[in-house]
């Protein structure tokens, strides 16, 4: 069998067995299959719901999530991020194009947290994706996201 011919076939295998799923079929196979990665905007919207989420249980009056885009690989995500976030909570998502630090640390995407106790907003915590397990393990597909946080800042701000 010819290579055309074999694209052709495996190609209609395919679209006949896709033509029995449902839409319902489809988002359980892509809540459980390991082979689907959830996007980056995911990541990101996650890690900082758990981030907006403690600052307000510690008595953030608001929560503001800078986010900046350090290349035009990365997607923009502060739309998701917002729509993620949007709630009870207190949050605020912006775009940040105008920052200058973390870029050479950070790749792809990095963001700042800041959030008012009630004496004024005060930057608590900074985070961004990182390429340390890409170079650990030989392979630039490799993302991390990572997070710091001044909690001396929040225990003396936020009276916890």
């Amino acid at each position: 069998m010819s290579g055309t011919a074999l694209t052709t076939l495996l190609l209609e295998v395919l679209r006949r067995q896709a033509s029995r799923l449902s839409a319902a079929d489809v988002m359980r196979r892509y809540g459980s299959d390991r082979f689907v990665a959830q996007g980056r905007g995911h990541a990101v919207a996650e890690h900082l719901r758990f981030a907006a989420d403690g600052l307000a249980r510690l008595g953030a009056a608001r929560v503001r999530l800078e986010l900046t885009r350090l290349d035009d690989a990365m997607p923009d995500v502060t739309e998701a991020v917002a729509a993620a976030l949007a709630g009870a909570r207190p949050v605020q998502v912006v775009d940040a194009p105008q920052r200058s630090s973390g870029r050479g640390y950070y790749t792809g995407l990095c963001f700042k947290v800041r959030a008012d106790f009630g004496a004024g907003a005060l930057d608590v915590g900074d985070g961004g994706f990182v390429d340390w397990t890409g170079q650990l393990l030989g392979n630039r597909k490799e993302r991390l996201l990572i997070s710091g946080y001044g909690i001396d800042r929040i225990a003396a701000t936020s009276g916890a």
